[in-house]
């Protein structure tokens, strides 16, 4: 893009929010209002008890409480998937992304630690930070992954995504591979 031109559109934002519906989805995994919501644009489109700002980065910020919720910015999915892997282990909380599923990128080989992922059936209308509305028709689908070393909210994951999408919801569940031992080791 020439250094004089601006996005022709919002689509090319950053920003976009998370809809009062999977607000909903995501308060009913947690069984409430998430701890912390690391990268949050502001009190607005947070959700969470606590948030930070890009003001604040959340990525150079410890994570703290039992529960976060995060729909980070695309332009770095890299390093905000990176820094919940890490913060689950880290502060033992439940994390959980809402990002899409680009499973030929690099960064999503960071989701084979997670607990759980979940790919959503339906494409989720993100609010437009301008004008509070849906966004009309969505690029991508979405996964819901999570991060939760506890498995406090694992049955209550299950329970919530089997309830929307039915029981053939596309819920996969990272299988930890072992090394395998040479032949006769114990």
């Amino acid at each position: 893009m020439p250094p004089h031109a601006k996005p022709s559109s919002v689509s090319n934002r950053d920003n976009w929010r998370t809809p009062p519906s999977e607000r909903g989805f995501v308060d009913s995994v947690f069984g409430a209002l998430p701890d912390l919501d690391p990268c949050a644009e502001d009190r607005a489109s947070s959700h969470g008890c606590y948030f930070y700002s890009p003001g604040d980065d959340g990525l150079a910020q410890p994570w703290f409480g039992d529960t976060v919720f995060m729909n980070p910015p695309y332009s770095q999915l890299a390093a905000w998937v990176a820094k919940a892997a890490l913060e689950s282990t880290r502060s033992a909380c439940a994390i959980l992304c809402l990002v899409p599923p680009r499973t030929g990128a690099a960064w999503w080989q960071t989701i084979g630690q997670a607990t759980e992922v979940w790919f959503c059936a339906k494409r989720i209308r993100f609010t437009n930070p301008d004008t509070g509305l849906p966004g009309l028709n969505p690029a991508e689908y979405s996964a819901y992954v999570l991060f939760d070393r506890g498995g406090r909210c694992v049955e209550r994951f299950e329970t919530h995504v089997r309830a929307r999408d039915g029981e053939g919801a596309a819920l996969w569940k990272p299988v930890r591979c072992r090394r395998p031992q040479p032949h006769g080791a114990i």
